[in-house]
């Protein structure tokens, strides 16, 4: 297992995209491409999903997003010039309120506990947070409600998962 999750580090760490996984799923399989820290990429029902595309993954294997979800303000989640790369001219942005206003094309703006349908796939906002790294002890960090973590409800524990794993 430490094997496993060094290689994955290894992975991550130069930018290049692990293997899909594949899950059958109700209307088609769902594919879901782990690239750097944040960024995946998830396929469904012909429809494609970047989150959190950045400048650390190799971007030349991403696919044109017809969604791209951001999940925080930080660089490590939101960079423009990667989502240049992966957008299309119908690109929907879904985003936090502190994200308004970023984003070239129509933007969804949500927030934790609120689900949005967008371009046909359900969208559930769900906060996390850094608990043992804050501006203080005991104070989590972001601040509750200014960053979502953004999933599909077809992902959520997925999502969470590659989370924890990368």
């Amino acid at each position: 297992m430490r094997l496993w999750l060094g290689v994955c580090g290894l992975v991550v760490g130069l930018g290049a995209a692990l293997a899909a996984d594949t899950i059958p799923a109700t209307g088609g399989n769902i594919e879901i491409t782990p690239f750097t820290h944040a960024h995946l990429q998830i396929e469904h029902a012909g429809k494609v999903i970047q989150i959190d595309p950045t400048g650390q993954s190799n971007l030349a294997s991403a696919k044109p997003a017809d969604i791209v979800i951001v999940t925080d303000v930080h660089g490590d989640h939101m960079d423009p010039a990667s989502i240049d790369k992966v957008k299309k001219a119908t690109t929907v942005y879904v985003a936090p309120k502190a994200l308004e206003g970023k984003f070239p094309g129509k933007t969804e703006i949500i927030a934790n506990g609120e689900t949005k349908t967008v371009d046909g796939i359900s969208i559930m906002a769900v906060g996390a947070y850094n608990l043992t790294r804050g501006p203080e002890a005991g104070k989590v960090f972001p601040d509750k409600g200014r960053s979502e973590e953004n999933t599909s409800e077809l992902q959520s524990r997925l999502h969470l998962v590659c989370r924890l794993l990368l």
